[in-house]
């Protein structure tokens, strides 16, 4: 468990981002808390899979009973839901030969204190991840870059950087923030398989940097046939400056691809108020309408809910203050 994200981080560097750890070791027999761990630690890798050798003892999670079986459920739920957030790091992957999992000099070249790190690493730009990989440990201290904030991407609460925090991760918590100034597309509908989640509605949450700005894509396709080479796929750009968040095909991308999914749901994390109105207008559908939202003060969380646009046709909302 320890040694898998330098093994990755590496494998990831010299060209083969589809990497990952046999979670849950191939030999041997991992105990509840530890294959806890390795579930959340295999679920930020490129490659989440468990496996191990015949020999070994069965691991599927209801084997381990409660409450095991509950916190791996969870585990893997959120890795599910993040799959389009991934599915567009392997597009870029494609393209550009830039790993999905990363070190995090990566992304920080000018920050020395990044340099020796392979305990934690970033998936793409946004995430930053800190497993925890030994027994009983319940707090774990995590190195955040950059001068922008970060927020946990389950409480939503913010942090500072460039600096190391010491965050609690009883068991059922993996150390994972998210970027301020990026947009992270999920699907939260609960299936029992990626293929049946093809048609599912996005959800984006973005999370705002200090100037209230945030950016992302999202790259869609059919998810079954080679037609991507061929042109039939969409990536798109979402951008939130200035109160207005625009979704548009990203700069030398556009074509003729297109999906049914909608954006059901928008999450600005922290938004510093709520606003007086939002408002909405897509390609499909141009005339303006006002969106039902929900703020949060405490978290300075702002929901927006059902602005309902077809994620591959332009749309712009505006929240006004």
């Amino acid at each position: 468990l320890e040694i898998a994200s330098p093994m990755l981080l590496s494998i990831g560097l010299g060209g083969l981002t589809f990497a990952g750890a046999d979670v849950g070791g191939f030999f041997g027999n991992t105990e509840s808390e530890l294959m806890v761990r390795w579930m959340q630690a295999g679920s930020y890798t490129p490659f989440f899979r468990g496996h191990a050798h015949h020999d070994s003892k069965r691991r599927e999670p209801w084997t381990f009973g409660e409450p095991t079986t509950t916190q791996i459920r969870n585990v893997v739920m959120a890795r599910y839901a993040l799959l389009p957030y991934w599915y567009t790091l392997f597009h870029h992957a494609s393209v550009s030969g830039m790993p999905t999992m990363r070190p995090l000099f990566f992304e920080y070249p000018t920050d020395e204190a990044t340099f020796a790190m392979d305990d934690q690493w970033m998936v793409g730009s946004d995430i930053v991840v800190k497993p925890v990989t030994s027994h009983g440990v319940t707090k774990t201290d995590i190195y955040l870059p950059g001068d922008q904030p970060w927020y946990d991407v389950e409480t939503y609460e913010p942090f500072s950087g460039p600096r190391k925090v010491t965050l609690p991760t009883p068991l059922d918590k993996v150390a994972a923030l998210q970027r301020g100034g990026s947009i992270i597309p999920r699907k939260m509908r609960l299936r029992r398989s990626s293929k049946l989640m093809i048609q599912d509605p996005y959800t984006l949450f973005v999370a705002l940097d200090n100037e209230g700005s945030a950016k992302g894509d999202l790259y869609i396709d059919d998810e079954t046939t080679y037609s991507f080479q061929d042109g039939q796929y969409a990536l798109r750009t979402f951008e939130l400056s200035g109160g207005v968040l625009t979704g548009k095909a990203a700069e030398g991308s556009a074509t003729t691809f297109t999906a049914a999914n909608q954006v059901e749901r928008i999450v600005l994390i922290g938004a510093a108020k709520a606003p007086s109105s939002i408002k909405v207008t897509s390609a499909t559908n141009p005339a303006a309408r006002d969106l039902s939202f929900e703020y949060d003060a405490k978290k300075k969380v702002l929901t927006i809910r059902k602005p309902d646009v077809v994620a591959t046709a332009d749309f712009t909302i505006t929240i006004k203050e």
